[in-house]
């Protein structure tokens, strides 16, 4: 029923660990080490429960134009826009877990190589450590 959980370690060290394959959504939730006295099996100790979160990569992720209903841009696809006419251009991602967080790049060379600015609410230190 639950073969793809498995103690890995060594009994003279008293040192385990929990091996969880194939990972599934169904794994998340709290673990917890309970150890039984050799001579007491009612008597048992535990640790602190650590929590699994399973990450669910997402299905697809793109960048669409809404005027053209959806037309999802390929990497290297140029926009074309008028001086002063405003576009809009949705950023999406589909069936992931957690729900992510979004920013945009404005860059020059179409790569991540020429940032100029980035759009999104509370930058993370991360992205501003590597990009700039």
């Amino acid at each position: 029923m639950f073969s793809q959980f498995r103690m890995v370690g060594s009994p003279m060290k008293g040192v385990y660990d929990l091996e969880i394959t194939n990972v599934t959504g169904w794994d998340y939730g709290f673990y917890e080490c309970q150890v039984t006295s050799s001579k007491n099996n009612n008597n048992f100790e535990k640790t602190k429960p650590a929590y699994l979160e399973v990450l669910k990569l997402p299905e697809d992720y793109g960048i669409f134009d809404k005027q053209s209903h959806g037309k999802k841009h390929k990497n290297g696809d140029f926009i074309f826009a008028k001086k002063s006419v405003p576009i809009e251009e949705i950023c999406y991602v589909l069936k992931t877990h957690l729900t992510p967080k979004i920013y945009l790049a404005i860059i020059k060379s179409g790569t991540l190589d020429n940032i100029l600015s980035w759009i999104g609410n509370d930058i993370l230190d991360v992205i501003y450590d590597k990009y700039f």
